[in-house]
Formats: C-alpha cells, structure tokens, sequence
C-alpha cells in the first residue's frame, strides 16, 4: 500500500495518482543539500615555507671575496708613481726635476726646504711647507693672506689663475721684481692648504730667463704626485 503524503490515505502499489486527493504518489527527489561552508582554515592546502636558498649568498661572498683579491692584487702591483723621480725627503710629493737641472733637500737657514736649479743663478725653484694652526685656513684665504703681505712690501701680484696639482687645486700669480744690478726678477707663485700644512712652490727667475724656466718649472708640476 502506498501512503498519501499528503492526505494520508492508502492508495494501490501501483498508483501513480491518490484516489482522495489527486496528489501524486511518484517519489520525489530530496531537495539537493546546501553544502555546508568548509572552513577553509581547517582544509586549505598551505604550502610549507620554502627555506630560501643560500646559493645567492655564496655567490656574493664569492665575487666579495674576489673583489677583494683582485684590488689587493692590483694594489700590490700597480706601479709606483715616484718610482725615478725625486722623492722629497721633507715633504710628502716626489716629482720629476726638470732636464738640465739639480737639486734636493736641504736647510736653508732656520728653513727646510727643497730647491731645484738649472746650473746657473738665473733661476731656481723652491718647495717649502708652512704649518697651519687654523684650521677655517683654505687655499683662497691662504693665498689672499700671501698677496697682501706682498702688496705691503710694495710688490703688485698679477691675476690669480687656477691650477690642478695631481688632482689638488691651487692658485698661482706672478709678481715681479726689482733685482740687484738692475735686473728684474719674475716670481711664479703656487699656493695650496692640504691636511699636512699651507703649500708653497715658487719660480724665481731673471726676466729673460722666465719664459724658459717657466716651461721647466709647468713640466716639474705636471709631474707632481703626492704621497
């Protein structure tokens, strides 16, 4: 017998239809469950962390290391920059003396200084350092300090020009003067302040001598290197 779900009265095994009724006897599908929500937390497939490679590290260290042994390399044999020049035994700079000319180290009164000549008396270069107690002292404050203890004895220093000595800046005039005999003399001063102290190169030469001299004195520069 078959049982009217709806008005609950018995019908035939076959019937399609309650005889009461009329509702349907076919079975009828189980409405489809909603799927409950998973936790997502609990089911989700989460990676394990992947433990980061050493190899880049290694890698760095490698070409650090590398870097470091090819500069010391390097450092070891690169040439040696004073290397057949004078290298002052006063002062930290070696350079090239000038062909034809002489000198080196010496004391000069109460002064060290280096001094460099042609052979004769119608020029010579000097080098002499000078302590600086103030450390504000720069090139230009140096050099205009310099000018004007010139002008006060009486000398008129030329137009200031710039210079480069191995990669130092410098200033540079020249100012002439009145020499024994008539002679005028020409002065090439070259001023600079570094770390060590308040640098002064200086061409003196006869005025017919100068131009020559100048050539010798711009080539010793060009040579210059610092230690």
């Amino acid at each position: 017998m078959l049982v009217c779900p709806n008005c609950r009265s018995d019908n035939l095994e076959d019937a399609k239809f309650c005889r009461f009724c009329g509702r349907s006897l076919e079975p009828v599908g189980l409405p489809p469950r909603r799927l409950e929500a998973r936790d997502q937390t609990d089911h989700m497939d989460i990676p394990p962390p992947r433990t980061p490679s050493a190899l880049p590290g290694i890698i760095a260290l490698v070409l650090v290391g590398v870097g470091l042994t090819g500069g010391g390399l390097w450092y070891a044999m690169r040439p040696n920059p004073c290397e057949g020049k004078f290298s002052s035994a006063l002062f930290a700079y070696c350079t090239e003396i000038p062909a034809g000319w002489s000198g080196g180290s010496q004391l000069a009164g109460q002064e060290s200084l280096d001094q460099f000549t042609p052979g004769g008396e119608d020029a010579v270069t000097w080098v002499r350092v000078q302590e600086i107690l103030d450390p504000a002292i720069q090139t230009p404050q140096y050099a205009q300090q310099f000018r004007t203890s010139q002008e006060a004895n009486g000398l008129a220093p030329g137009q200031i020009e710039q210079l480069n000595i191995d990669g130092e800046e410098a200033l540079a005039w020249e100012v002439s003067v009145a020499g024994e005999g008539g002679q005028n003399l020409v002065l090439r001063e070259v001023v600079l302040v570094r770390e060590d102290g308040a640098w002064r190169i200086e061409l003196v030469a006869t005025q017919d001598m100068y131009p020559q001299a100048r050539v010798a004195f711009e080539n010793l520069l060009a040579s210059w290197r610092w230690k």
